[in-house]
């Protein structure tokens, strides 16, 4: 059971580690990609964060919109929806809004724009060298929120740097278990195998006649040996006389 609990949890830290990982690597593409009057461009696509709800219902606040870069001689329709550079409270920015109204002075093309959400039109006149790009219809809920606050340095640090840090620590200590839980086998291996040539039994030897010397005469001195003999003769005349 807890080796099932194991592989799941392993599972779903790498499923969660890979997302962090695509995250940051679409993050950084978009923040590293070829520039153009500031913009990132991927390309030829630029994505823009909507942050007001000027477009609503057709584009809702937080949606990530994809938009085509426009060639800036292209002369747009009336309905078509545009990214360009507006100036509001003294700051440079992009608005996303529909052309109303398609404007022709003796050849100088400019358009009204408004939002769908506004009661009124804009108040300045888009030039085409003011275009960024075209709406073609592409955008994903919600995820303009997400990537905003990914290209804050907090929340870059909080979801990718710091994910990416605890991605690297646990591989590390999974290395680091790998390494530990193999010596051990390999230790264990040689425990076992010490332990069987121990327990062994030492095979028979097959029994084979031993010769054993044989047992020489032994010499005795010849003053003993005449003594012996002298002592032989004694008894046996002894024996003689009792005998008569």
């Amino acid at each position: 059971m807890k080796n099932k609990m194991k592989k799941v949890l392993d599972v779903l830290g790498n499923v969660l580690m890979w997302s962090v990982i695509i995250v940051a690597a679409c993050v950084t593409v978009v923040s590293l990609s070829t520039k153009e009057k500031g913009i990132a461009n991927v390309m030829g696509y630029i994505p823009f964060s909507i942050q007001t709800a000027s477009m609503e219902p057709t584009i809702n606040t937080g949606d990530l919109i994809i938009t085509k870069k426009y060639d800036g001689s292209t002369v747009l329709e009336k309905g078509t929806i545009i990214s360009f550079f507006a100036i509001e409270q003294e700051k440079l920015i992009v608005k996303t809004h529909r052309i109303d109204t398609v404007l022709n002075r003796n050849g100088i093309i400019s358009y009204v724009t408004k939002g769908d959400n506004n009661n009124s039109i804009d108040p300045t006149e888009v030039a085409p060298g003011d275009i960024v790009s075209v709406y073609d219809g592409t955008r994903c809920a919600i995820v303009g929120y997400v990537l905003t606050f990914l290209k804050s340095q907090i929340g870059f640090l909080i979801f990718v740097i710091l994910p990416l840090f605890i991605f690297f620590v646990y591989q590390l200590y999974t290395f680091i278990v790998l390494i530990i839980e193999t010596k051990k086998e390999e230790a264990m291996q040689e425990l076992e195998t010490l332990k069987a040539s121990v327990q062994a039994p030492v095979p028979a030897t097959v029994g084979v006649p031993v010769q054993m010397p044989a047992q020489m005469p032994v010499q005795m001195p010849a003053e003993q040996n005449v003594q012996m003999q002298t002592g032989e003769q004694m008894q046996v005349q002894e024996q003689t006389q009792i005998n008569q």
